[in-house]
This record gives C-alpha cells, sequence and structure tokens, in this order.
C-alpha cells in the first residue's frame, strides 16, 4: 500500500506539470535598449533612467516562413542561388582541369628527367663506356659536342618547363 501511495505521488506531480498551462508562453514580451546601445527582450517592461522606455513586442500567431514575400523577391533569390550553384560548379571544374594539368606537367617533367638521366649515366662495362640510350639524330649516331649540346637544350627544357635544373650524375 504504501508503495502504490508513493507511485500514485509520482504520478500525481508529473500530471500537474504537463497538465498546469505554461505561462511564459502567454506571457507578453519587452524590448528596450540599454545606455550602451544593446538590444534587450524581456518578460517584464523595464523603466528606468538609464534605459529607453521599453515597448511591447506584438508576436505573430501561426508564423509561415516565406508568407507574404513578393514572387518577384523569391523568384530572384532563386536565381541567385542558381547562379551560385553554377559558380561553385565550375569552380569545382576548374580545380579538377588545373590539377590534371599540374597532373600531366610532372608526368612531362619526370619523362624529360629520365631521358636526361639516360643521357648522362653511363657504366663501363668490360672497359668500354655504355650509356644506358644512345645519341642519334635521325638514325644516325652524333658527335660528342652535338651530345653535349643536346644534353644541354634538354636540361634548359627542364629549367624553364618544370622550374629546376637538375645535377648530372
Amino acid at each position: 500500500m504504501k508503495r502504490l501511495h508513493s507511485l500514485s505521488k509520482g504520478f500525481f506531480c508529473w500530471l500537474l506539470i504537463f497538465l498546469l498551462p505554461a505561462s511564459p508562453v502567454f506571457a507578453e514580451i519587452y524590448k528596450w535598449v540599454d545606455e550602451d546601445g544593446k538590444v534587450h527582450f524581456g518578460d517584464k517592461p523595464k523603466d528606468d533612467e538609464t534605459s529607453q522606455a521599453s515597448e511591447k513586442v506584438e508576436l505573430q500567431q501561426n508564423y509561415v516562413p516565406g508568407e507574404g514575400i513578393p514572387e518577384e523577391q523569391i523568384q530572384a533569390q532563386r536565381d541567385f542561388l542558381r547562379k551560385k550553384d553554377e559558380q561553385r560548379k565550375q569552380q569545382k571544374q576548374n580545380r579538377e582541369a588545373a590539377a590534371l594539368k599540374r597532373k600531366e606537367l610532372q608526368a612531362d617533367c619526370d619523362r624529360m628527367r629520365n631521358q636526361l638521366k639516360g643521357y648522362t649515366t653511363a657504366k663501363v662495362v668490360s672497359g668500354r663506356v655504355q650509356r644506358k640510350e644512345y645519341f642519334t639524330e635521325n638514325g644516325e649516331p652524333v658527335t660528342s659536342r652535338r651530345q653535349d649540346e643536346i644534353v644541354a637544350e634538354l636540361e634548359k627544357s627542364i629549367n624553364k618547363k618544370c622550374g629546376t635544373t637538375p645535377l648530372r650524375n
């Protein structure tokens, strides 16, 4: 019986909490500006010397966002948002194109550096110097002077295109 009594007390308390009218919902709201220019809101008017007189704030019941906005303004906002979406898509495409261009440039630089490395790297096998790649133009071997010119041109191209001068081994 004691337990039933405590349960009914708890139930009664909860019932009162939910069934009592919420007075702040029906309270009036006041707005005032203090001497520093800050706007304040409260449920009681503030009428002292340091702030402006309070004014009652009228609340709209059942407010629906967008209700009463002219159709031209709604259309202008839609146009603005559509243009912003298009700008974002264009910026994304530009970033992707720039990334692809950087990737292609890096591949070209790597290819030219490997070619230069092949021209300038040599090893001695059985007392003879062997290069990884042979210098030829139009299928014919070239002179040592022309080999040096080809290497210098390739280094210049790498420097111009890739922004660095590769070190010779």
